[in-house]
């Protein structure tokens, strides 16, 4: 009896780990976004704009020596998330550092996957599922492959909330 007792917890503990496991999808970063503004904006008023759309969505930020702002996060208490940022006047990207507990890993590459999806490996169609999510957005053109690499589907929700805020901040600046 103790066995089968013993048997079964672990067989939920297994099911249950297993089960809160998200696919990998590939990781993007923003690249060039334009502001779009009614007026020209100033560096200086594009840097504020994008540490405020950071603050409004929980990101610390600090601007580097480069002049590239760093943006820090830690999503749902246990995902610690750094991106770089750099600007101009006229556009903006984003883009991954590092993160931890987001199961970043190196993915195998694309030309390795079969052609038939349906044989294509679930990583593969995480990221089909993925970029029709997204696909939307006004932000997701401007989205570049990281190849090679791959990270939690939440990721890139929160990247794309945090996207959102910054087109809307520097849409608002006078």
């Amino acid at each position: 009896m103790r066995r089968i007792c013993l048997a079964v917890v672990l067989s939920v503990c297994l099911i249950g780990s297993a089960s809160a496991q998200r696919t990998l999808v590939p990781l993007f970063d923003h690249i060039d976004i334009p502001v779009n503004s009614d007026h020209e904006l100033t560096v200086a008023q594009v840097r504020k704009a994008l540490r405020t759309a950071a603050a409004i969505e929980g990101w610390g930020s600090t601007v580097q020596p480069d002049g590239t702002l760093q943006l820090k996060a830690v999503k749902n208490f246990k995902h610690p998330i750094t991106l770089s940022v750099s600007y101009k006047a006229s556009s903006y990207s984003v883009r991954y550092v590092e993160s931890s507990n987001l199961n970043f890993a190196e993915s195998p590459p694309i030309s390795a996957w079969p052609l038939d999806a349906a044989k294509a490996p679930l990583s593969a169609r995480a990221a089909a599922k993925q970029a029709e999510q997204f696909k939307a957005l006004p932000d997701f053109q401007y989205a570049v492959q990281r190849q090679g690499f791959e990270l939690h589907p939440n990721y890139e929700e929160w990247i794309y909330e945090l996207l959102g805020s910054m087109r809307r901040q520097v849409n608002i600046v006078e």
